[in-house]
């Protein structure tokens, strides 16, 4: 692959380190159109840092593209290792670049703009967009009110640092479009067209994207980017089947079958936990806080035989759980 300015020449190799190189560069956008970060080493896909000398990516997909091809299941691989045929040209944004937007150091901060009293407060569907974006995405808001439709829409792009919705156009029932006198609008303002109606008896709001991707407006949404979802889904395994274990004189004559498979789930929710605490613990996502938390729950859980104090650890570990987001 090669890259010809009117100054110099580069020439790479299919991996993306350089091959060859003449004259001068006026740009830092060189290998897939990526911008480079020459004292690294390390080209910035939007999304994650790839480096060209070991063909991988520096941190995982987010996504496995394509469920039914094995190569997608290596989420550090690049292009699943056939440079020649494919490239990978833009990535969702980043935890970074949402941070920079929202003028935060930390992911917590981002979601307190969500959170009552935030600028975005209520808007977490728009935050499961925001997720799932990058530049150049197509977004639409649908919102339904006193029987009226509107339709807000425009693409994302970012501009200083900042993420903006270019070319929106608005469209009520069944008018013609009509196109905002500005080029771009923060994405603050485009989030808030959801709310349009929202004094009416009956209110419906959905965002919409390229990506397939549908959220309402004020609906939460899980998120395993930034939540420990393994951790959450064993844990509502354990809940489960502690529940079954309380429940168990309703079945009857099926008593002893309840009672054992609600047995059975919650030993292995208990199991289960503790094995994926030791992975956190080793890769070094586990505070110690939460090895206190998960100690006392797993303590409870093996010494009690009241299954009421049993239900009550497990759901204590679900709710420590699904409170943790990542800094």
């Amino acid at each position: 692959m090669s890259g010809t300015t009117r100054t110099g020449d580069l020439r790479y190799r299919p991996f993306g380190v350089t091959r060859f190189a003449s004259g001068t560069t006026p740009t830092s956008y060189r290998f897939t159109g990526q911008r480079e970060e020459a004292a690294l080493g390390l080209y910035y896909y939007n999304a994650r840092w790839y480096d060209p000398a070991l063909g991988h990516f520096l941190s995982p997909d987010a996504i496995v593209p394509e469920a039914g091809n094995a190569l997608d299941y290596h989420r550090y691989a690049y292009v699943r290792f056939n440079p020649l045929k494919y490239t990978d040209p833009t990535g969702r944004y980043s935890d970074q670049a949402l941070m920079t937007h929202f003028g935060c150091e930390t992911w917590a901060c981002v979601e307190a703009h969500f959170q009552e009293g935030g600028s975005h407060a209520g808007l977490w569907g728009w935050l499961n967009v925001l997720l799932m974006a990058e530049d150049g995405d197509f977004v639409e808001t649908f919102v339904v009110y006193n029987n009226q439709t509107a339709w807000v829409s425009g693409r994302f792009a970012t501009q200083e640092g900042k993420i903006v919705v270019e070319q929106p156009q608005i469209r009520f029932g069944a008018n013609a479009p009509h196109t905002s006198t500005a080029p771009w609008w923060d994405e603050r303002t485009f989030a808030h067209m959801a709310q349009m109606g929202s004094w009416e008896g009956y209110h419906h709001a959905q965002y919409f994207s390229d990506r397939s991707l549908t959220s309402i407006y004020n609906q939460r949404y899980t998120d395993c980017r930034h939540q420990d979802c393994v951790a959450q889904t064993i844990d509502t395994i354990g809940v489960a089947g502690a529940g079954l274990i309380v429940a168990s004189p309703a079945c009857g004559s099926a008593v002893g079958i309840c009672f054992g498979v609600g047995r059975g789930a919650s030993t292995l929710a208990t199991g289960a936990g503790v094995f994926w605490a030791g992975i956190q613990a080793f890769n070094g996502n586990l505070s110690r806080e939460d090895m206190y938390m998960t100690s006392l729950t797993t303590a409870v859980q093996v010494s009690t035989k009241n299954p009421w104090l049993n239900l009550a650890a497990s759901l204590a570990q679900l709710l420590w759980d699904s409170r943790k987001v990542t800094p």
